[in-house]
């Protein structure tokens, strides 16, 4: 058990999102889908072009 244990380790980090979608910086605008606040739509494509 314990050599399957050992293997299955190593495989939770990989499953965990990948560092290329940290959290947005101070200032910038929230990604959408991320935070439940904001709607699906970005809010620039809601406002009239």
């Amino acid at each position: 058990l314990r050599t399957t244990a050992e293997g299955k380790q190593p495989a939770g980090p990989q499953r965990l999102p990948p560092p290329a979608a940290p959290d947005p910086p101070a200032g910038a605008p929230p990604d959408h889908g991320r935070l439940p606040a904001y709607p699906a739509v970005e809010p620039e494509a809601v406002l009239p072009a």
